[in-house]
Formats: structure tokens, C-alpha cells, sequence
């Protein structure tokens, strides 16, 4: 990967030193499929039969499935050129972006990040290159924390640590293709991997992240705020400025969380999540409605061990201010789910057993970078503050209003920027809001 070169260095009195030093090698790659001219990538000339099924597969050219075990040649033509030969059905159209699944349904928010920390010291450690020649970007493949052995490596020195698919070329983009071919080859599952880089996130970058399905990405730099929107958008967890001491997590994640804080006084104090309606508790029928996907809480004040049987996915969050209604469940749930990389809060309140999916999926399609809450209102008039989309955004206004002694949900509505929604343009039935507040609000068995 590196040559040697004589250079001269010197430094600011004028003195200099006649030395050899490593250069990092650069090489053309040029690739053809089916006899067709495809590109030419400049890169080091170490892992190209890597770089060749990553740059296809992280592009949405081609299937990890297609390209497994595809044969395929890989000829010097002469001093710095190099052609690959592929036959392999290309997609006519690149594999679309999807939605990412959850990268954090651990509850250990902490020791994830020291052990994103660790994934970086790690990849330092094992890329050698960058170190010898100042040239060289790194990317490497780690296991999802709360996979495997993950648990005891936190903590631990970065020689003990290694990333289990290792990619390095003068391009970040061309780093990433070579550890995900590398994946890819080895028939790796890439949704159980965190992604760490020594490049910066721009929205190029961040794209094709998506394409693989890597659902965290780590880097040694910084993002930008577009690549943060589309991180936003698909559900990438980002981590930036990473190294063995420090690491800034940047929310984009979006959860869903089910209020059941309360205490129920007008229905005789029993716990309104447990209650049953058509054979399932009401827990049980409004997370059926939530996307699985999704990093899910639970704010409730009870005893843990009661609830635990009806949402083992759940993180289960107390209050952390009593007495003060559903704004203490909602400061606790959107500061918990802020540290776990949540940017906004799908709110529930556990007392609505018609709860919809098409609630659900309205709420996501509207949610937007520039409203702190969306809420709908009802054919009545009435403002269902506990069924909406909640950003992170609000904590600080909430903080306020807490130190004011001001606790009602619509006087958070009224300082914030809000969007009300019409039930009826969306085809909500506003009997899927009902509340069950006195048993009187029970609803009919069908």
C-alpha cells in the first residue's frame, strides 16, 4: 500500500533532514461488466476484488445475494492501471433508500458510547496506514453493542478490540466499498454492524450508508446538517468527533413512546395499561399499532416487574419529577430518549385502546425538521395532546414551565411552534382517540 520516497523535511529554524518516507500508492482500477466500461476508480491497490463488490453493492447496482461468489478476474495491464472483469445482471435502476431499523433498544445509553469510543481507538489502532503515510482513510465494521461479546469490550484497550471487516484507501467512499465487500463476501448480516470511519459525513457519504442498511455510523469527524436530515429521515444513529476519551452523539432517530405515568384516580386507581380489550391489554394493543423498527419507551411509575410481561422491547422510564401530571412523564421520556439519539417522541397515552396505525403513519409523514410538536384535533374540537409528535426540542421550554409551575400540555403547545391536524383529511376516525378516563369511557366489545 505504501512506497518509499526520498523527501526533505525542515522545520521553522531552518534546519532540514534528508530522509526516506512512506507515500501512500495510488493505482487506477478500471471496471467492466459484461464487456461494458463501467468506471475508473484511483485507489491503493491492496483489496480490489473488495472494492470492486462494495463499490456495486453500496450503490444499489447490485444484491449482496447476486454477488456472492461471482467470479470474476482481476488484470495488471501495466505499471499503475488495473482492470476487473465482471459478468453479472446489474439493477437497471439503483436499490431505492429504506428505513433503517432501530440501533439502540439496549437501554445502556452510557456504556454504548464508551463503547463507540472503543470502535474508534480500535480502527486507529488497526490502520496502520494512515499513521505511516498521513494519506490514508480507515473504515471498519464493528458489531451492533448488545451483540455478542460487545458487553465486555467496553472499557477495554483498543489492541484487544478489531474490527471485524476492515476496509483502507486514499477515498473514505472507496474505504467504506472494501469493508462492506469484505461483509458482503463473508455473507455478513450489515444491520447488525456499527460503521466506523476516519472520514467526515457529508450527504454523499451518508447515502450511501443507508444503501447497506448499517444502521450507526461513527466518525472521527463531523457530519453535515444534511447528512444529519437524511440520517434524520432514514433512522441512522450518528456519532461524530469519536476518539478514546470523547464522542458528541447527534440525534435523528425517531422512537415512540406510550404514556402510563398516570394514576388513574377517575377509574379507581388501577393501572389503565393492563386493562384488557379484546383479549390483549390496552399496552398490548397500541405497541401492535407502533413500528417495531423504532426504539420504544414506556413511561411508568408503577412497579416495573408488573409490566415487564407485556413490553419485553420497551424501555421502561419513572417520572423524574412526581406529582406534576403527563408533562414529568414527557420531560423523563424525551431526556431519555435525547441520550439514547432520539430526535423526536411518537407520543401515546396507554388509555386508548382503539388506537390506529394509520395515526401512526400520518404522524411520521408529517413530522417535519421545523415543528416542535404535531398533535391532531378531533371533529369536536378537541386538541389530543397526548397522542402526537413530540421533538427533542421541547425539553428546555418544558424545563421552564416546570421551574414556573406551569404543567398543562397546552400551555407547552401554545410556547412552541405546533401544527394542529384535522382528523377528517386523513381519514382518522376520531373514535380511535377515545380516551378511558371513567368506566363509563369503556369501549363496546366487537
Amino acid at each position: 500500500m505504501n512506497t518509499d520516497r526520498f523527501i526533505i523535511k525542515f522545520n521553522a529554524a531552518g534546519e532540514y533532514q534528508q530522509t526516506m518516507d512512506a507515500i501512500a500508492a495510488e493505482v487506477l482500477l478500471r471496471i467492466y461488466v459484461n464487456d461494458d466500461f463501467l468506471t475508473e476508480l484511483s485507489c491503493t491497490p491492496q483489496d480490489l476484488r473488495e472494492l470492486v463488490i462494495g463499490y456495486l453493492y453500496v450503490n444499489g447496482w447490485a444484491n449482496s445475494q447476486e454477488q456472492q461468489g461471482v467470479p470474476f478476474d482481476i488484470y495488471k495491464m501495466e505499471d499503475g492501471v488495473y482492470t476487473a472483469k465482471l459478468n453479472i445482471s446489474l439493477n437497471r435502476e439503483a436499490r431505492g433508500l429504506t428505513q433503517i431499523g432501530a440501533a439502540c433498544q439496549d437501554g445502556e445509553t452510557d456504556k454504548r458510547a464508551v463503547y463507540v469510543m472503543s470502535c474508534m481507538d480500535a480502527l486507529l489502532h488497526a490502520s496502520k496506514a494512515f499513521e505511516e503515510t498521513g494519506c490514508i482513510h480507515a473504515a471498519g465494521l464493528f458489531r451492533m453493542y448488545g451483540e455478542d461479546e460487545t458487553a465486555e469490550a467496553v472499557g477495554q484497550p483498543e489492541a484487544v478490540m478489531k474490527p471485524q471487516f476492515l476496509g483502507e484507501d486514499i477515498s473514505r467512499y472507496y474505504a467504506l466499498y472494501k469493508a462492506v465487500g469484505s461483509a458482503v463476501i463473508a455473507g455478513a448480516d450489515l444491520s447488525k454492524f456499527y460503521l466506523c470511519t476516519t472520514g467526515r459525513l457529508p450527504v454523499g457519504y451518508m447515502e450511501r450508508v443507508i444503501r447497506t442498511g448499517i444502521p450507526c455510523v461513527i466518525s472521527r469527524s463531523a457530519p453535515t446538517d444534511a447528512a444529519l436530515s437524511l440520517a434524520e429521515k432514514y433512522g441512522v444513529l450518528v456519532y461524530g468527533f469519536a476518539n478514546g476519551k470523547r464522542v458528541n452523539l447527534y440525534p435523528t432517530l425517531t422512537g415512540c413512546a406510550v404514556l402510563a405515568g398516570g394514576m388513574a384516580t377517575r377509574i379507581g386507581g388501577v393501572d389503565k395499561s393492563r386493562l384488557t380489550y379484546q383479549g390483549k391489554t390496552f399496552l398490548s394493543q397500541i405497541q401492535g399499532q407502533l413500528p417495531v423498527t423504532m426504539p420504544q419507551y414506556l413511561s411508568y411509575n408503577r412497579n416495573p416487574e408488573d409490566i415487564r410481561q407485556y413490553c419485553e422491547r420497551a424501555v421502561i422510564v419513572p417520572d423524574g419529577i412526581g406529582q406534576i401530571g403527563p408533562l414529568g412523564g414527557l420531560e423523563a421520556l424525551l431526556r431519555r430518549a435525547g441520550n439514547d439519539g432520539c430526535v423526536r417522541l411518537l407520543l401515546v397515552a396507554c388509555d386508548m385502546p382503539l388506537y390506529n396505525r394509520s395515526i401512526t403513519e400520518t404522524l411520521l409523514q408529517e413530522a417535519d425538521d421545523h415543528t416542535d410538536i404535531t398533535v391532531f384535533r378531533t371533529g369536536d374540537g378537541r386538541v389530543q395532546t397526548l397522542c402526537g409528535m413530540y421533538r427533542i426540542s421541547c425539553l428546555p421550554v418544558i424545563e421552564q414551565m416546570i421551574e414556573e409551575k406551569c404543567y398543562k400540555l397546552q400551555a407547552l403547545l401554545d410556547r412552541v411552534r405546533t401544527r394542529y391536524l384535522q382528523t377528517n383529511p386523513y381519514q382518522l376516525s376520531d373514535e380511535w382517540f377515545r380516551n378511558v378516563n371513567t368506566p363509563e369511557d369503556y369501549p363496546c366489545e366487537k
